[in-house]
């Protein structure tokens, strides 16, 4: 994760919630709204470095941390009410689909790590001329939350923050969020080994999946102008983590029968936490609807990345393990409309 990123995502929640945030009787009111947006968030590939090919002599050709993800499109939805007494609720779902990562390398001899290549029946995995990984990820999140709202007491020429004293200043809310948040990722990640005197490919892939399901607490700060606006918000969810992995049987394409390794599964519990955080810049375009344009970054933990799950071993366990140990890392940009009534 980038520092300067975080360094900007909170000094923009820190802005959003200096000063006392007073009760909501100066310019709070009850209000609807829906919010559409797209985003566009980058994953980065925190695996470890275990080799996925290698040369005959045992050089690495690809690591499984190498491949690194495109940016990858989205969409974000919230609805929320809030009453006139500043209590109301939330709903949200984020979506991003078909995150891809992949790499590849050509040349002699390049075989799968050992002892893979000293096996009688895996002669697809040795001695090819082209490897290639390939990730493929979607994360999906359902949230609900409660909300208290305060209110900074709008626009006041005394006031000691200096953009209450402007005159196009509206006034600024200040949100607590109490709920229940479930953040899915799915994980398939599949090594190709190819070319060589054998014309089809030898295949191994692993699929995951990860769901993370606890209370979620989250502050958000938005302060109004005129026509601008300026939100931000921090959310955290501490629960616990369903994990599961599943790896594809493992043949030799010259002699599948017997097969190299059976399929395999493993599910295991683990504790998992997200962190959720937002600045967003907002432009009103009429009485009711506005343009939204903002930056994320989004923090997985307790998670089963595919790539953290390949197992080259040969023993009867091989492949039945599971490492719960991953982070997941997004980060980017958000671009929408708003509508508050």
């Amino acid at each position: 994760m980038k520092l300067h990123h975080l360094g900007g995502l909170f000094a923009c929640l820190l802005l959003l919630s200096s000063g006392p945030a007073r009760a909501a009787t100066h310019g709070s009111h009850a209000e609807t709204y829906g919010i559409v947006e797209s985003v566009f968030l980058q994953r980065d590939n925190d695996v470890g470095e275990q080799p996925l090919a290698t040369t005959s002599g045992g050089a690495t050709l690809i690591s499984a941390h190498q491949p690194q993800y495109t940016v990858q499109p989205g969409l974000r939805l919230f609805y929320g009410s809030i009453d006139e007494c500043d209590t109301g609720w939330e709903a949200g779902y984020l979506g991003v689909w078909s995150m891809f990562a992949d790499t590849e390398v050509t040349g002699t001899g390049i075989q799968a790590p050992e002892p893979f290549p000293n096996l009688p029946n895996a002669q697809g995995f040795e001695n090819r001329t082209t490897a290639r990984a390939a990730y493929l990820s979607t994360l999906n999140s359902v949230e609900s939350s409660v909300i208290w709202r305060s209110c900074d007491g709008g626009p006041s020429s005394h006031a000691a923050l200096p953009w209450q004293r402007c005159s196009s200043y509206r006034h600024g809310t200040f949100d607590w969020l109490v709920g229940f948040r479930w953040v899915g990722l799915d994980d398939t990640a599949t090594m190709s080994y190819s070319g060589g005197t054998i014309p089809v490919p030898s295949t191994y892939s692993v699929q995951t999946a990860s769901n993370i399901f606890g209370v979620q607490l989250g502050r958000r700060g938005r302060m109004e102008w005129d026509n601008w606006a300026l939100e931000g918000w921090a959310k955290v969810v501490l629960g616990g983590a369903y994990l599961s992995q599943s790896q594809d049987p493992i043949l030799d394409v010259i002699t599948p029968d017997p097969v190299i390794r059976g399929g395999r599964t493993r599910r295991d519990g683990e504790v998992g936490f997200v962190g959720d955080l937002n600045c967003s810049l907002v432009r009103r375009v009429t009485d009711d609807v506005s343009i939204r344009v903002g930056y994320n970054l989004i923090w997985l933990s307790g998670v089963a990345p595919a790539p953290d799950q390949f197992d080259f071993s040969t023993t009867t366990s091989s492949g039945t393990g599971l490492d719960p140990g991953g982070n997941v890392f997004l980060h980017g940009a958000n671009f929408g409309l708003e509508r508050r009534w």
